[in-house]
């Protein structure tokens, strides 16, 4: 009579949740009418367990499948070669298998999800073009895993030159290692990774800054901008976002995409920046921004002309788009605006490059030259501590002096 054979599967266990609405996957082990489970240091919220079984599943849930796949065949290899079976020395046998570390795409990828579940899109591309990166530095660069725990100074310092070799910014490079760093402080906290095996900080791998350029305009400049005769659509329309950004306060893209006929007040916009709304769970702070000639007639120009309360002031996104699809469009009204400021600044010959960007930091500098205190700075721009501004100032070399204000009219 032939030997009753366990069985395994992979088990969403929901029956309990973490804080962040994630819960574990599990393998369950069966022999005759006795069941274990066994944990993966794997969570899923139960949208990403459905997507990794679409037979249509994006990159991301492969990957995190194929793992998952991996770890129950060792454990079916494991029982086959057990004779006879048992519960206790396969534990023992599996727990060596289960590795302590987990790849760099798989826990990179789990965190993505986490972004895009909680509509932080944009954030998880920018993780996705990370992880990007890291997977071509490895396919150049075999002697240089991928696995979480082979990262150390040496693998950072190798990435780092490899960038450098292809062209890329000392800030590209800071911004793509600091998500890694984000990943090796959950995987601290996981008990995937030691603690005294974290690579960063003093006599090991400090984080490359990028250099201070200059990316603020003087009020002269920003006069050529405002009389510059564009010569398409295109162009006068970049033109005057750039401007509506400048004079309301540095206001960004996505807040001007969002901003509805709601927040207009007779004499004032009146809006919660969506970083903020975002970053603070049980606290929101109002933005005002004064509504001087110049912006209005900008708003009129360009905004829609149903001025229904809960419509959109400017045409980038519709009610009824989801969530996602309004990330998209406003990146893409931002990348399309870019383009044609930056010819706008080439026809000018500006210091620096033209985009949405400068209109913010050159709004801070301006108040900040015409004597405006950190804290008022930190008010006009919508941030919510002062060091946060502080730090930004800090980036722009400028010191106070003079009133302020009508200084950016």
């Amino acid at each position: 009579m032939p030997i009753p054979q366990a069985k395994t599967k992979l088990i969403f266990d929901d029956r309990y949740k973490k804080k962040d609405g994630t819960s574990a996957v599990r393998l369950r082990v069966t022999l005759k009418k006795q069941q274990k489970y066994y944990t993966l240091k794997v969570y899923l919220t139960k949208k990403e367990w459905l997507a990794m079984h679409n037979p249509n599943a994006k990159r991301a849930n492969k990957d995190r499948m194929l793992y998952l796949n991996t770890l129950e065949a060792k454990a079916i290899r494991i029982i086959n070669e057990l004779e006879p079976f048992t519960f206790s020395q396969f534990e023992k046998e599996f727990n060596k298998q289960v590795p302590e570390n987990g790849s760099i795409p798989v826990l990179m990828n789990q965190y993505i999800d986490k972004l895009r579940y909680r509509d932080q899109y944009n954030t998880a591309d920018n993780y996705q073009s990370a992880l990007s990166s890291f997977k071509v530095f490895h396919k150049e660069n075999k002697d240089y895993s991928l696995e979480i725990i082979e990262v150390n100074p040496e693998w950072l310092y190798a990435y780092q030159k490899w960038m450098e070799s292809n062209d890329k910014s000392l800030t590209t490079i800071g911004i793509y290692v600091r998500y890694l760093r984000t990943i090796i402080n959950i995987a601290i906290e996981e008990g995937i990774m030691k603690r005294d095996a974290y690579p960063f900080g003093k006599r090991k791998y400090i984080i490359p800054h990028g250099s201070n350029n200059k990316r603020a305009l003087t009020k002269n400049e920003i006069d050529k901008i405002r009389y510059f005769v564009p010569r398409s659509e295109e162009e006068y329309k970049a033109r005057d976002i750039f401007l509506i950004s400048f004079w309301a306060n540095g206001i960004n893209m996505k807040d001007i995409a969002l901003l509805k006929f709601a927040n207009l007040h007779s004499d004032s916009i009146v809006y919660i920046r969506a970083k903020t709304a975002r970053s603070k769970q049980n606290f929101t702070q109002e933005t005002a921004i004064p509504l001087y000639p110049q912006l209005i007639f900008l708003i009129e120009k360009w905004g829609q002309k149903d001025k229904v309360y809960n419509n959109y002031i400017f045409d980038v996104v519709s009610k009824d788009d989801s969530k996602e699809k309004k990330t998209a469009k406003i990146k893409q009204f931002t990348k399309t605006t870019n383009k044609y400021l930056k010819r706008i600044g080439q026809s000018l010959n500006l210091p620096i490059k033209l985009t949405t960007y400068v209109a913010r930091h050159t709004c801070a500098t301006l108040l900040h030259k015409a004597g405006a205190s950190e804290e008022d700075i930190c008010e006009i721009l919508g941030q919510t501590d002062v060091e946060t501004t502080r730090k930004y100032l800090a980036s722009l070399g400028i010191a106070k002096y003079g009133k302020y204000y009508e200084e950016l009219y």
